[in-house]
């Protein structure tokens, strides 16, 4: 009889335990279940952390308490060896079944890779071959680091002077890294989350910057700080968000962070209808600055229709006609950027991307920048753009495989040439 009695108090305790353990799973599962999925790894599909409790609880009632923790210990072995997001990246995972919805609940060819498998990029591995070094090959699928995001790249941008900066052929230690992958603008969708990474999402779409000593957007995922990307809305097309990482930022900074535009000043805008210079032709018109264009004769209308009060072709025009003027804002340099510093009047100042000034203006400021990343500005000019405040250019549209021919110098257009890399359904792009 107290064997008998003995289980029956086992059972009844059993029952009591599991009804416990299922109401706080349930609170559990209430609580997360807007939550990124990194924050509950083990169980994110919710589905299954449903079955294992039903099971835990349905061993407490026929076996009693030893029953239900032995079924707890067997579901652990069992869910430790599942796979989940975190800092070994996609080496220790299977491949999903079940693909990743964006926000159009289409789904993404994600194909989490494991650790033999290969994504198409654009190489290079020979400094001195230019253009012509540039190879669509396979590369091994990115790692994600510590505070980082994988980004299945949709649409990329680069800078055709990009091939001549250290920071394409050598890390941050100096030492040599090819091959590497180019460009450093992109917009696409996260697919994996790196240890601690925070602010992003899996399925979230992205635009924003890679750094520019690690390899770059011009292939099917690359490896981002979650630091440099900004959400993109659903309304914005991949292809516009990738021409405006760099050019919007450069455009910003050189003319509010550095040179201070302010209203009712006047701003000489060098390549007004080129990817930045476009771009700083509409904030600076925003601002209620006078704005002073240049470009070759095919650029006035661009120019103009973007605001420009007054367009000079570099070709035909003398630049001393344009008078003295508060900003310079040089994408050029060489002659240009000298003859430039004459214009600018006491107190002005003289901005420039394209290479440190070796004369500066008689009574003012002359500064080189590079580009930096800011999350939040991104945001703002993402916002400018769906309010219809800000157009960038998007001169050209090109497959992966004609990245080649969009670097060379000799193809000029307005505003930029941008890569597609994979279609709004994120599947990959005619190679």
């Amino acid at each position: 009889m107290n064997g008998v009695s003995h289980f029956d108090n086992g059972r009844r305790i059993g029952r009591r335990a599991s009804f416990v353990l299922l109401v706080c799973a349930n609170v559990l599962m209430m609580a997360t279940a807007s939550a990124p999925s990194p924050i509950y790894p083990l169980y994110r599909e919710r589905w299954g952390f449903s079955v294992t409790m039903l099971t835990v609880i349905f061993a407490g009632y026929v076996a009693g308490p030893l029953g239900a923790l032995l079924t707890v210990g067997s579901l652990s072995d069992h869910l430790e060896e599942r796979p989940h997001l975190g800092p070994t990246g996609p080496a220790s995972r299977a491949p999903r079944a079940d693909p990743v919805l964006n926000p159009h609940n289409q789904p993404i060819s994600t194909n989490f890779l494991g650790k033999d498998s290969s994504m198409r990029a654009i190489t290079v591995r020979d400094r001195d071959a230019g253009v012509s070094g540039l190879t669509l090959t396979d590369m091994p699928y990115p790692h994600a680091a510590e505070n980082d995001a994988i980004v299945r790249v949709y649409a990329a941008g680069f800078t055709p002077g990009e091939l001549d900066w250290p920071g394409t052929w050598s890390d941050r230690a100096g030492r040599d890294r090819t091959p590497s992958i180019p460009g450093h603008e992109l917009s696409g969708v996260v697919v994996e989350l790196g240890y601690g990474t925070t602010g992003l999402t899996v399925g979230q779409r992205v635009f924003g910057l890679t750094d520019w000593t690690r390899n770059g957007s011009l292939a099917e995922y690359t490896a981002v700080e979650a630091r440099n990307l900004a959400p993109l809305a659903a309304d914005i097309d991949h292809t516009v968000a990738a021409a405006l990482p760099i050019s919007g930022l450069t455009a910003w900074q050189g003319l509010f962070d550095h040179a201070h535009l302010t209203t009712g000043q006047t701003v000489l805008i060098h390549g007004a209808a080129g990817g930045v210079g476009s771009i700083a032709v509409q904030l600076a018109r925003e601002v209620g600055a006078r704005v002073i264009g240049t470009g070759r004769a095919d650029d006035r209308d661009v120019a103009l229709g973007l605001g420009a009060q007054t367009f000079l072709d570099l070709d035909a025009d003398d630049l001393q006609h344009v008078g003295e003027v508060d900003v310079v804002f040089d994408v050029i340099g060489g002659d240009i950027l000298e003859r430039s510093t004459e214009l600018v009047r006491p107190g002005g100042t003289l901005v420039t991307i394209a290479m440190p000034p070796t004369v500066r203006p008689k009574d003012g400021r002359a500064i080189f920048f590079v580009v930096e990343p800011d999350r939040a500005r991104l945001t703002d000019l993402a916002q400018r753009l769906r309010t219809g405040r800000l157009n960038p250019i998007v001169g050209a549209v090109r497959p992966l495989s004609e990245t080649a021919s969009a670097f060379a110098r000799h193809r000029r257009t307005p505003g930029k040439t941008i890569i597609q890399v994979a279609d709004e359904q994120g599947m990959p792009t005619s190679f």
